[in-house]
């Protein structure tokens, strides 16, 4: 579906409730989804539970904006209201944004990509311990990002450019050629 147009009275209230959520809360960004160390505690809760085959699907969202700072990562340095700021920004007037601005943008989308890839390795490592070798992965990037290449910040659903299109897909496990 469509975004809201943000000119409405409607975007308007909704995006006075979410600020006054937030600073009722003392909350700067509701993230919209579980972080990926929580989704690893549920796959491996339930890996470790059942000792029969099983079909597990995590759909990772970290690395969807907003585009927080992460420890051991490129954007640890970078302050989360610094970040969310930009995440602000990005919404709302992304035709504001400087240079440095999407340079920061850019560090923070690495260091998601950067956290996504050690919590990824370590549910592949419980994984392997926990079913003995017998993992068969699949690893599918949903889409790229846009960092003002062509007009556009994050993803828009009707443009196929290369930052968007150009995507990973990883398949390991027994018996897969490499």
């Amino acid at each position: 579906s469509e975004n809201l147009p943000r000119d409405t009275l409607i975007f308007r209230a909704l995006k006075r409730l979410k600020t006054t959520v937030e600073s009722v809360s003392e909350t700067k960004v509701g993230l919209p989804y579980l972080p990926a160390e929580n989704l690893n505690n549920q796959v491996t809760n339930r890996l470790a539970d059942t000792d029969e085959p099983a079909f597990v699907w995590v759909h990772y969202m970290d690395v969807h904006n907003p585009y927080l700072p992460h420890d051991e990562t490129t954007s640890e340095r970078i302050d989360n209201d610094v970040a969310v700021g930009l995440h602000n920004t990005l919404i709302e007037s992304p035709d504001t944004l400087t240079h440095d601005n999407v340079d920061t943008l850019r560090t923070l989308y690495r260091g998601e990509i950067e956290y996504l890839d050690q919590q990824i390795g370590d549910l592949l490592s419980t994984a392997d311990r926990l079913l003995d070798g017998e993992t068969l992965v699949a690893v599918l990037s949903d889409h790229g990002e846009g960092f003002g290449e062509h007009g556009y910040y994050s993803h828009v659903v009707d443009e196929l450019h290369d930052e968007l299109v150009f995507i990973p897909l990883i398949i390991n496990g027994p018996n897969v050629n490499s």
